[in-house]
């Protein structure tokens, strides 16, 4: 295992000597210096595991210094050497994360012990933060992508400040976007009695400061900085009490306030450190999930457009052929019902979607006089009719985001029984968007007028369904679509009495199938 290094920064030779022998006589690796640019240089090339300060050297302040390094190194461990530790400099201190003071002269032991302590604590606090507050963010950070509740987020953030401070209350706020005013938004714990609505409205004006300030604000029994706030807050039984910015480049996003009740042990050091890693953590996690919701509602907005250009794109067709008119409305409407009633996903639901719009767009490329002719249509023209879900599947392949789309077009009027168009798949194989589509379009198609014949109505659409179901159809689909427009009832009896060959079942009106051109 490789030796601590310790670095020595003392103006002092006798002491910078005087460490020197005892901290190499305990196996640490120690560095002396007193050129504070020499000290910088080794904390950006080979930084050491903690650095002894001393505050008053001539011409430097010792906590000047250590500010420097401090943005080379967040994280570093520090004992602060002095002759007098004034309150300014001890609070100065906490904020910059000073793990320990030692206040000249000061014995060989209490030296060894102080070194020996920290180095210790340090490794038991990584390990905790890793444990109890890293890998639980990492896990809420890993379940808000597939499900984002912001709300339930924070709750977690703000149970696990709680749990590994021992505070007794704790307060998230988050900073409006719009108004940049603080929301009180998750609360835990709680301090009984008729001074807690009081403390929460103290609670928000700490928080005022830190927004403003941008820095960390610390309170502890002993330390009478911020006297007003200290005032304030020890009149409202808090003894101590923890307020950090939740920052994200540079702007405040959100303050978390911890704070303890009187007659309890005040916050430590290493309290406010796995509070500050929390806070750092979080708000890497609480932006991600602002940023995640923007572009989610942005991803909305252009796929609105997408739709409503796709649906200007299908009403063209209307123009060549008065039946499509509305067709498409209605297509859409059922298909979104059936959908629900089968359980279909949500990427099967949007696919349907778009193919329910854009199941008839290749009737673009057949010619008009084919279309609206008003009577029977020759074989080759039928044939002609035919190539509309091939039509339909080229023109919109060119659209990528429509990929997905594309076989659900050209597979719409194939049949359940393997004798559709245009390449003759069955059953499972023709995706289940199209089998929707298929039973959706026979229906509208026996309940509207056509140039060549009256709907024969309502009620022989639904015994048609019935009577096909299982040959042209899809069961479960026709099943499904009865139930949604309220005619499920005689489906099975229905089944029982269908010819065997559905392609010679003849009837007056719709000789050969439901459906006669389209």
């Amino acid at each position: 295992m490789a030796k601590e290094t310790i670095l020595v920064i003392e103006d002092d030779p006798k002491i910078r000597m005087h460490c020197h022998e005892i901290l190499t006589s305990k196996d640490y690796q120690v560095i002396t210096i007193r050129d504070c640019e020499s000290v910088i240089k080794i904390a950006l090339e080979t930084p050491p595991n903690l650095y002894l300060i001393d505050i008053d050297m001539p011409g430097v302040n010792g906590l000047d210094l250590l500010e420097r390094i401090k943005g080379i190194h967040p994280e570093v461990l520090v004992i602060i050497t002095t002759g007098r530790l004034t309150n300014e400099n001890l609070l100065r201190a906490l904020h910059l994360g000073v793990k320990g003071f030692m206040v000249k002269p000061f014995r060989d032991e209490e030296l060894l012990d102080s070194i020996k302590k920290i180095l210790e604590d340090d490794h038991l606090l990584k390990a905790r933060i890793q444990s109890r507050v890293l890998n639980p963010l990492f896990e809420i950070s890993e379940s808000f992508l597939s499900e984002i509740d912001l709300r339930d987020i924070l709750r977690q953030i703000v149970d696990l400040a709680r749990k590994e401070t021992d505070a007794d209350l704790v307060t998230l706020m988050l900073v409006d976007p719009k108004s940049y005013g603080l929301n009180t938004t998750i609360t835990a714990g709680g301090i009984e009695g008729e001074l807690e609505g009081k403390i929460q409205k103290i609670q928000s004006q700490l928080a005022e400061w830190v927004t403003t300030h941008k820095e960390p604000l610390i309170i502890v029994e002993g330390l009478d900085a911020h006297e007003w706030i200290h005032k304030v807050t020890a009149e409202h039984g808090i003894s101590s009490s923890i307020g950090l910015p939740l920052l994200r480049k540079e702007k405040v996003i959100g303050v978390l306030h911890m704070c303890k009740k009187e007659g309890t042990h005040s916050f430590t050091q290493n309290d406010l450190e796995l509070a500050t890693v929390l806070c750092r953590q979080a708000a890497v996690l609480i932006d991600n999930v602002r940023l995640f919701d923007e572009v989610n509602r942005k991803a909305r907005d252009l796929e609105e457009a997408q739709f409503d250009a796709i649906k200007a794109l299908a009403e063209a067709l209307e123009t060549k052929d008065a039946y499509t008119r509305d067709h498409s409305d209605r297509a859409l409407q059922h298909a979104v019902a059936v959908a629900e009633k089968m359980g279909l996903s949500d990427l099967q639901k949007e696919r349907l979607k778009y193919a329910a719009i854009l199941h008839d767009i290749g009737k673009i490329g057949v010619p008009e006089q084919i279309l609206n002719k008003p009577a029977k249509l020759t074989e080759e023209e039928y044939e002609i009719m035919k190539t509309h879900p091939e039509k339909g599947a080229e023109i919109i392949k060119h659209i990528k985001s429509l990929a997905a789309v594309v076989p659900l077009v050209l597979y719409h009027q194939e049949r359940y029984d393997g004798k559709g168009y245009p390449t003759g798949l069955a059953g499972d194989k023709i995706p289940i968007e199209s089998r929707i589509v298929s039973v959706l379009d026979a229906f509208d198609a026996m309940t509207s007028d056509r140039v060549y014949r009256v709907s024969p109505g309502r009620k022989f659409a639904v015994e048609e369904l019935k009577r096909f179901a299982g040959t042209q159809f899809d069961p479960d689909v026709v099943q499904a679509f009865l139930d949604v427009i309220g005619e499920a009832g005689g489906l099975h009896q229905a089944n029982q009495h269908r010819p065997n060959d559905p392609e010679k079942a003849a009837h007056p009106a719709l000789p050969n199938v439901p459906f006669v051109k389209h």
